[in-house]
């Protein structure tokens, strides 16, 4: 044990300039934003008062709705350094001219990619999820001075959405990690070519035979991205009751069968990755 938390560490260590791309993305936002604000209010440019704002809307449905939408810009980005670093994981090493030191040592090789695949993937959540923390507690706290916003339900959007794009990236990055797997350089935009000629045939197939197969992109996009579908009750709820049917909605897609499938299919494929890596003349 005390070996796998060595690679864990050792793989972390390699990876941290990538994983901190996103605070020094969100260190630049709020730089640019502070920057903004003192030269409006040098010019006297601010005119913006949120307490003159109308809205029906109550204090929970906006701390819900303003932090579970914050999220999206953190989620996204936590989703393509998942790809760029699972894209990298079983190939990393052969560029770095260090796999036969890793590979002879008194380590399995599923414990080795084990630790690159949670490298990979959970710790850039991890610091999504921190980046988030903070932003909630800004924004939040900024809306409390004007307005009445809820703590507990904008933590509660923050968590529901993170946790959506927690299970996107799972299964992204998997895919990632598979390919990483396969092929040497580039494994993730070799991989995304693939599907892309499969896609491209299909459509060929169904323009030449008139034949109606679904396309494998929106297939695809639908099941990883399936869980904003929970946003369609803002279309059938008042203004009263719709954040919590919302809400509800939101866990039922969270722990539902689909959320299940797309952890079980990044599961198998780490192993297939894992077992096409194990394969592979070193």
């Amino acid at each position: 044990m005390n070996r796998f938390w060595g690679l864990l560490k050792k793989d972390l260590i390699i990876n941290k300039n990538t994983l901190l791309v996103p605070v020094w993305i969100a260190l630049a936002s709020y730089l640019i934003a502070v920057i903004t604000i003192v030269a409006a209010y040098i010019r006297n440019d601010i005119n913006i008062n949120l307490a003159e704002i109308p809205t029906e809307l109550t204090s929970d449905s906006l701390g819900y709705l303003i932090n579970n939408f914050s999220v999206v810009f953190q989620g996204t980005i936590a989703i393509l350094i998942i790809i760029g670093l699972a894209g990298s994981a079983l190939n990393g090493d052969s560029k770095s001219k260090c796999e036969v030191f890793y590979r002879t040592q008194p380590m399995s090789v599923w414990s080795i990619a084990l630790a690159k695949y949670i490298s990979s993937i959970f710790a850039a959540l991890a610091v999504a999820f921190l980046i988030m923390l903070f932003n909630y507690t800004v924004t939040t706290g900024l809306f409390s001075f004007y307005i009445d916003i809820s703590w507990s339900y904008g933590f509660l959007g923050l968590l529901q959405n993170f946790l959506n794009f927690s299970i996107a990236g799972i299964l992204v990055g998997g895919f990632a990690f598979l390919c990483s797997g396969i092929f040497k350089d580039k494994a993730f935009l070799k991989g995304f070519m693939v599907i892309l000629l499969i896609g491209v045939f299909t459509a060929l197939v169904n323009y030449i035979f008139g034949w109606k197969i679904p396309s494998l992109f929106a297939m695809i996009a639908k099941f990883i991205f399936s869980g904003v579908q929970a946003m369609e009750a803002l279309n059938q709820m008042n203004d009263v009751n719709f954040i919590y049917v919302l809400i509800n909605e939101n866990w039922k897609q969270i722990f539902g069968f689909e959320s299940f499938l797309k952890i079980l299919f990044s599961g198998l494929f780490f192993v297939v990755g894992t077992f096409l890596y194990k394969k592979k003349e070193i």
